[in-house]
């Protein structure tokens, strides 16, 4: 017990990769300090800009609708992961590159060195506002209502809730970018960021 209560002393922060993860976080999801880092859902993504060109609208569609897939995969394999504060899964890995990976890698190992991990489920609702295919590499940003409610850090030896200073809201809006690395690596999560003063 006093070792608990020595890690609530320091409280954890939840930076861009706890965002990110509490993408997973508010990763991994919200509110578990000063800064901000799922379960699939169902709604419709948002329809992505209209571009002047015809011919460009069919692949701006099938670009959303490929990350917004492997977005929901992310995020599955997110909760996963926090639920066991698996910093080496690979499956999640291989969705991310730098720096959101590192951020990522770097949250969940602070779970684990202080035997914390995540209890419950987030809701997520991601949509597609924006699509670049004329960059290089190619982006497309997406923006999730994430509510963490029910998404909780627990004490892996008590299963006792973590004690949160200053814990931010439970409810975000993340906005995390793709971006396309084509050949077999494709489209993987590089940066990602909770919208500030955003609702949702």
């Amino acid at each position: 017990m006093g070792r608990d209560s020595g890690h609530s002393q320091r409280s954890i922060l939840i930076t861009k990769a706890g965002a990110a993860l509490a993408v997973g976080a508010v990763l991994l999801a919200a509110g578990c300090g000063d800064k901000k880092p799922a379960a699939p859902s169902t709604s419709s993504p948002a329809s992505p800009p209209v571009s002047a060109s015809p011919s460009v609208e069919p692949a701006a569609a099938a670009a959303s609708a490929t990350v917004l897939d492997r977005y929901r995969r992310f995020i599955q394999l997110n909760v996963e992961a926090g639920q066991a504060a698996d910093y080496q899964n690979k499956d999640l890995l291989s969705y991310l590159e730098s720096p959101m990976k590192q951020e990522v890698i770097a949250f969940l190992y602070q779970l684990r060195s202080k035997n914390i991990i995540y209890k419950g489920v987030p809701q997520s609702t991601p949509t597609v506002t924006k699509v670049n295919l004329a960059a290089k590499p190619q982006t497309v940003i997406i923006e999730d209502c994430y509510d963490a409610t029910n998404y909780i850090l627990v004490y892996k030896s008590n299963g006792k809730p973590v004690p949160i200073k200053n814990g931010g809201p439970r409810r975000i809006v993340q906005q995390t970018t793709a971006t396309n690395y084509g050949g077999t690596r494709g489209w993987l999560f590089t940066k990602s960021q909770i919208l500030q003063g955003r609702t949702c």
